[in-house]
């Protein structure tokens, strides 16, 4: 690959062509970035030093909105412990996780392929979609066509129900289904 030089001398047309198809190359990305991620991130910092409702115009307030965070908001110190604690416990428990599985799937076992297949899924499938479906599922325990099909009954809605925001959901095994074990059996409450 040639590097392109970037002195006082102009490009060359052939630098010139590579240098626009490599912008163009990356332009479905760049623009996704720009117009996905930096432009949210942008206008929150923005946004955050205005009293602002959506309804009436925003009203420049400076640091009033940390400060109200830092020093008032109740529920700012249990945001931040959960969050830590997720970051703290789950991120290890899932690279240890991931870890071990692939120490195993690269093991000669019979049915290598299938197993891999299978523990690959997850990383296709969103995982804010499968929370959304397990969720829509305790709601509508009849639509949950996976859970029915295997003959499993789906999680009770009252007592796994998010009304106390504060509580951490459970680590739930998300695998489940393959050893036809209710969640129950496999939640771990925090």
């Amino acid at each position: 690959m040639q590097n392109l030089k970037l002195s006082s001398k102009s490009l060359s047309t052939k630098e010139r062509r590579n240098l626009f198809y490599g912008l163009l190359f990356i332009s479905p990305w760049l623009i996704g970035f720009l117009v996905f991620s930096m432009f949210p991130i942008g206008s929150s910092l923005y946004y955050s030093f205005f009293r602002y409702d959506l309804i009436r115009e925003p009203v420049f307030i400076g640091m009033k909105n940390y400060v109200e965070i830092f020093t008032h908001d109740p529920r700012f110190m249990k945001v931040m412990q959960n969050t830590i604690f997720y970051v703290g416990l789950g991120v290890p428990l899932q690279l240890v996780t991931a870890y071990l599985m692939s120490i195993l799937l690269n093991s000669k076992i019979v049915g290598r392929s299938f197993f891999r297949a299978i523990f690959f899924f997850p990383s296709v499938i969103p995982a804010v979609v499968t929370a959304l479906v397990d969720r829509f599922g305790e709601v509508f325990p009849s639509f949950t066509t996976a859970r029915r099909s295997l003959g499993l009954k789906g999680r009770n809605a009252q007592t796994n129900s998010h009304a106390n925001h504060q509580r951490r959901p459970n680590l739930e095994c998300r695998f489940c289904h393959l050893n036809h074990l209710p969640d129950e059996s496999l939640t771990v409450p925090l």
